[in-house]
C-alpha cells in the first residue's frame, strides 16, 4: 500500500494550491477590468483586511423605500477587487445596481458556492444561499406566494403580541440581546410554523447557535476551505472560540428527522437575523443620539393618547419614527447589500413591520439612557461593535437602562393582550 509521508502531502497541496492561483490569476487577466485598489500578482487585494473591504469603505444611501449600500473608490461606480484569483465586482451607484442586477438579472442573481456555508454545513438548501436553479425558483415561489406583500397585514397581530411581551422583559432586563433573540425567534417561529408559547422554547437556543455559525461562515474570506477545496477532505483542529462553538452546533446528528427540523428552524430564522441587528442598532442608535430619540417620542406623544400603545394603522401618521426606523445613523452599517432584484428577500415587509412596531414600541414605552457607574454618574456613551469576522456588523453586547415613561406599563400592555 503507498504510503505518503505528511510533509511530502503537504508540499504536494502546496504547489498544485499555486498553479491553482496562478491558471485564475491568468485567466482574470484576460478580460479588461473595472478599477479598484492596488493588486498584488496572484494575491489581489487580499492582504485589505477583510474588514475594511466589507465594512470601511462602505456607506449608504436611501434610494426611495431601499437602503443601498455602496463602497466608494475614486469616479467609477463599478469598482474590481480579487484575492487568491478570484473576481470581486461591486457596484457604487444606484444605476449600476440596476442595469446589472435587474435588468439583466438572469446573468447576475445566482450565489457562489461556499464549500464551508453550502457543503461542510447544511446551508445550501436555503433560499439565501443556494444558486439560482429551479429548486431556488421553487423555494422562492412558494415563499412570495405565502407572503406576498399586500397582505402582510394579517400578521400584524402576532407581530404586536409578541412585541408587548418584548417591552415586559425589557422593563426588568440585564441581557437585551438575549431578550431581542427571543422576540425574533419566538416571532418568526409562530408566523412560519405556529408554533406558540412554550412550544418555541426548543428551538430558541438551537435556532441562535446555528445564526451565530451562518453569520461567521457566510463570510468572505473566514476559511481557507473556501479558496481551496481539497481541504475539504482534511481534518482539522480549531482553537476553542465562537466561531467554532457555533459550528459545532450544527454538526449531523444520527437523527434525521430532528436534523431537517434543526435546518427549517434556523433557515427560518436566517430572515430575521437582520431584524434583530437593526433593532439592536437602533436601541444603540438612540443610546448615543438622545436628541433624535427625544423628538421621535414628541412625535409619539403629539398622535397616541396616554395610556395607548403604536398600531400600524397609526404607521402614516409617524413619519419620524419611519426616519428612525429607516435612516437613524449608526456608527456602522449593518453589512453588505443581501438581496436586490431577484434576489431581493420576498419577507422584506414583514421585516420591516417588525422593525417598525418594535420600535415604536419600544420608544412610546421606555426612555432609552446609559447605565449608571460606581460613583453615581452616568456611563461614557460608547458606541463599540464586534472587530472579527462577521457577515452582519452588529453591536458588542452592552447595557443601558430602560426607563418607564409613564405609570403603569405593564398594566396597559395587559389590556392590550387581552
Amino acid at each position: 500500500m503507498l504510503s505518503v509521508e505528511p510533509i511530502h502531502a503537504l508540499a504536494l497541496l502546496f504547489f498544485t494550491s499555486i498553479l491553482v492561483l496562478c491558471a485564475r490569476w491568468k485567466d482574470s487577466r484576460q478580460y479588461p477590468l473595472p478599477p479598484g485598489p492596488k493588486k498584488l500578482p496572484i494575491l489581489g487585494t487580499c492582504l485589505i483586511s477583510p474588514e475594511k473591504v466589507l465594512f470601511g469603505l462602505i456607506t449608504s444611501r436611501c434610494v426611495g423605500n431601499t437602503v443601498i449600500i455602496f463602497i466608494t473608490i475614486g469616479d467609477s461606480d463599478i469598482i474590481h477587487l480579487s484575492a487568491l484569483g478570484n473576481s470581486i465586482i461591486v457596484l457604487d451607484s444606484a444605476q449600476a445596481i440596476s442595469d446589472l442586477l435587474e435588468k439583466r438579472s438572469l446573468l447576475y442573481s445566482s450565489r457562489p458556492n461556499s464549500v464551508m456555508l453550502n457543503e461542510l454545513i447544511g446551508w445550501g438548501i436555503t433560499l439565501g444561499t443556494r444558486p439560482n436553479d429551479d429548486i431556488w425558483k421553487a423555494q422562492r415561489r412558494i415563499l412570495t406566494n405565502a407572503i406576498p406583500p399586500t397582505e402582510v397585514k394579517r400578521f400584524h397581530t402576532k407581530q404586536i403580541t409578541a412585541t408587548h411581551e418584548l417591552l415586559r422583559a425589557l422593563a426588568h432586563s440585564d441581557d437585551i440581546m438575549g431578550d431581542l433573540y427571543t422576540w425574533t425567534t419566538v416571532l418568526i417561529m409562530d408566523i412560519t410554523y405556529g408554533i406558540q408559547g412554550e412550544e418555541a422554547l426548543p428551538f430558541i437556543k438551537t435556532a441562535i447557535e446555528a445564526i451565530k455559525s451562518l453569520d461567521v461562515a457566510a463570510t468572505p474570506g473566514a476559511f481557507l476551505v473556501d479558496q481551496f477545496p481539497i481541504l475539504k477532505y482534511v481534518a482539522g483542529t480549531a482553537t476553542s472560540s465562537l466561531a467554532s462553538v457555533a459550528l459545532e452546533q450544527i454538526e449531523p446528528t444520527k437523527d434525521i428527522a430532528q436534523q431537517e427540523e434543526l435546518i427549517k428552524a434556523a433557515s427560518a430564522m436566517a430572515h430575521f437575523l437582520e431584524v434583530l441587528m437593526r433593532t439592536a442598532n437602533k436601541i444603540k442608535a438612540m443610546l448615543m443620539n438622545p436628541d433624535i430619540q427625544t423628538e421621535a417620542q414628541r412625535e409619539l406623544d403629539r398622535v397616541l393618547a396616554p395610556g395607548d400603545l403604536p398600531t400600524f394603522s397609526l404607521e402614516p401618521d409617524l413619519p419620524y419614527i419611519h426616519a428612525v426606523v429607516r435612516e437613524t445613523p449608526v456608527s456602522k452599517d449593518i453589512g453588505p447589500a443581501f438581496g436586490f432584484g431577484r434576489r431581493a428577500c420576498p419577507g422584506k415587509e414583514l421585516a420591516l413591520a417588525s422593525l417598525w412596531i418594535g420600535m415604536a414600541s419600544i420608544l412610546r414605552c421606555y426612555r432609552i439612557e446609559p447605565e449608571i457607574d460606581e460613583h453615581g454618574n452616568l456611563a461614557e456613551r460608547k458606541a463599540e461593535w464586534y472587530p472579527g469576522l462577521s457577515l452582519v456588523n452588529h453591536p458588542l453586547p452592552f447595557k443601558c437602562r430602560f426607563i418607564p415613561r409613564y405609570k403603569d406599563i405593564e398594566a396597559s400592555l395587559d389590556v392590550k393582550l387581552t
